[in-house]
């Protein structure tokens, strides 16, 4: 008598909550261990892969000449200057922020969500972009202009790239300077395309929460090389370009990189924008697009199927 509830109330409610705390440990534990299957699962898909790259990588670190030539990539990278107002993000042309009407019901749904965590932000007067629509229209239209770009950049660095067989799948790799003057082999490069859709909403979602602007690889080309100083010296033009912009790079054959990032793989990434009268006419000099330096050993490698294998390996881990 006097109390709020009853002693059996009281018993009853211990034991709820005792049992509600008991399902909450449980579903805890059931989580840890579902992640770390989905983590070893993941290893085991690249296991093999990782495995040739491993070997590839200690090939090259046995040659004393290679290993100097890394160094000199190195300074390299270090001694170019990044630049661009936000960093590696995408933005909208200032004055250009775009209305509601002309966004897709994706679009809006997607800067909806983010917004009810993050203010918009600007960079310089720049605002990022949010319209995922928008981002694949600047992307197909910078296409032709990063293709143009790559040609002559490989020209000037002895760079290759795949080739198309007659055997289905397979591929081979050639000179730029030699493809340039052949016209049959010519339509037989396999150039990268605009990254999918799917995938790109898959990254969204995944890795980025939501922010469009993050989505960096949509327009992408590689560039293969026989040596790590043609690599190099490709590098140097891409830097010495009045038309562009380099934002980012990721060097990946750095002696101190942590290869088991990116399940042994290694390149140069780089991310820039096109500051050209062509591309500031089209609306697209804040448009960022990605170029992979790639050495031939590795893009040999890199089959469609290795592709695939390690894009599942980033999707189970959720990136």
């Amino acid at each position: 008598e006097g109390t709020l509830f009853p002693m059996p109330q009281i018993e009853l409610i211990f034991n709820v909550l005792a049992s509600t705390g008991f399902v909450v440990v449980m579903a805890c534990l059931t989580l840890l261990v579902f992640r770390r299957r989905i983590m070893h699962k993941s290893r085991l898909l690249v296991e093999r892969d990782c495995c040739f790259y491993e070997q590839l990588w200690s090939g090259i670190l046995q040659n004393c000449d290679s290993v100097k030539d890394l160094q000199r990539l190195k300074d390299c990278v270090l001694g170019i200057r990044t630049q661009g107002p936000g960093g590696a993000v995408q933005l909208l042309r200032s004055g250009n922020l775009g209305s509601q009407s002309q966004k897709s019901i994706a679009s809006r749904s997607i800067q909806s969500f983010h917004s009810m965590f993050q203010d918009s932000e600007t960079y310089s007067g720049h605002q990022k972009i949010d319209s995922l629509d928008q981002l694949y229209f600047q992307a197909h239209c910078l296409h032709p202009i990063l293709l143009r770009k790559v040609k002559t950049w490989a020209m000037c660095s002895d760079g290759l790239f795949p080739v198309r067989t007659e055997t289905p799948g397979s591929v081979n790799f050639s000179k730029w300077t030699d493809i340039h003057e052949d016209f049959t082999l010519s339509r037989s490069v396999c150039w990268a395309k605009v990254k999918s859709v799917e995938r790109a909403i898959e990254k969204i979602v995944r890795t980025y929460k939501h922010e469009v602007s993050k989505l960096i690889d949509i327009c992408r080309q590689s560039i293969v090389f026989e040596s790590i100083s043609d690599l190099t010296r490709c590098l140097i033009s891409i830097s010495d370009d009045d038309d562009v912009n380099i934002l980012r790079i990721k060097n990946r054959l750095d002696l101190g990189y942590n290869a088991a990032l990116s399940a042994g793989y290694r390149d140069v990434c780089m991310n820039l924008r096109f500051s050209s009268e062509l591309s500031q006419s089209l609306g697209l000099e804040w448009h960022v697009c990605e170029v992979q330096l790639v050495l031939l050993p590795y893009a040999k490698l890199k089959s469609d199927d290795g592709h695939k294998r390690y894009v599942e390996f980033r999707n189970l881990r959720g990136e």
